[in-house]
């Protein structure tokens, strides 16, 4: 704001335009630090949960170099997750989530006769992920808030084979031919779910998810005499998860 000073004897009609530039001046530079010192609020959204994870499985054998892919069923394997989602709304009806999750499991595999005796062999499952989902929501008018969901995540998986004598399963025995690792692998996911409003920026909710993804892969040498065979398994997942949603505001 620029304050212009009158020389002389100022006219009759301009006789107040000096106070009201001073007043102009006083007032701009009250509200300057005013606005500075309230600086606006982002309004972040967040989830926090917990799943449980039915895996129903399905091993595969390729036998080269005929080709031949034969499928074994497994058993179902359930395990426990913790998620943390951030949520960006996009328009009125379409929201995007982005979670990680890390989920922990175990399932026993089979008895197996061995050369020193009968064994319990069971696997530990965990899993690191990275989701992606866009919500559909459809318009209510109460406190439930319905949507559909669909996306997908990358995962780091590991899985380890463990052996246990059937006469002591409390002790764990080293075993040479032990499978496991590591593996990255997509997922693909499609559900729905609703959100509960319990009071302002704070809600409760609960989603059901289907996911399709090949988190085991390695190469399977136990007892053949010829060369290894590729394995894989495919997981069909139910995830049922229950979380807090709440809103924060960070300057």
């Amino acid at each position: 704001m620029i304050c212009t000073r009158f020389m002389g004897r100022p006219r009759t009609k301009d006789r107040f335009l000096p106070s009201v530039g001073a007043l102009l001046c006083l007032l701009t530079a009250i509200s300057m630090p005013s606005a500075a010192g309230r600086p606006n609020k982002k309004r972040h959204n967040y989830a926090l949960g917990a799943s449980l994870i039915f895996n129903n499985r399905t091993g595969y054998f390729m036998f080269d170099p005929i080709e031949t892919k034969i499928d074994t069923a497994r058993p179902a394997a359930l395990l426990g997750e913790l998620s943390l989602a951030k949520r960006y709304t996009l328009t009125r009806l379409i929201r995007w989530q982005v979670a990680g999750a890390v989920g922990f499991g175990r399932v026993v595999e089979d008895t197996l006769p061995l050369h020193s005796g009968e064994y319990i062999q069971e696997k530990s499952l965990v899993n690191l992920g990275l989701e992606s989902d866009f919500h559909l929501m459809f318009p209510t008018q109460g406190r439930m808030s319905p949507f559909l969901l669909a996306g997908g995540g990358l995962c780091l998986f590991r899985f380890q084979e463990h052996y246990y004598p059937s006469n002591n399963p409390q002790t764990e025995e080293d075993f040479e031919g032990a499978a496991g690792g590591w593996r990255l692998t997509p997922n693909f996911e499609g559900g729905f779910g609703t959100d509960i409003l319990i009071k302002r920026d704070l809600y409760v909710g609960a989603t059901y998810t289907f996911r399709y993804w090949r988190p085991i892969h390695y190469e399977y040498q136990r007892d053949l005499p010829l060369n290894s065979v590729p394995y894989w398994e495919q997981f069909l997942t139910h995830a049922f998860r229950v979380y807090v949603a709440f809103t924060l505001s960070i300057e």
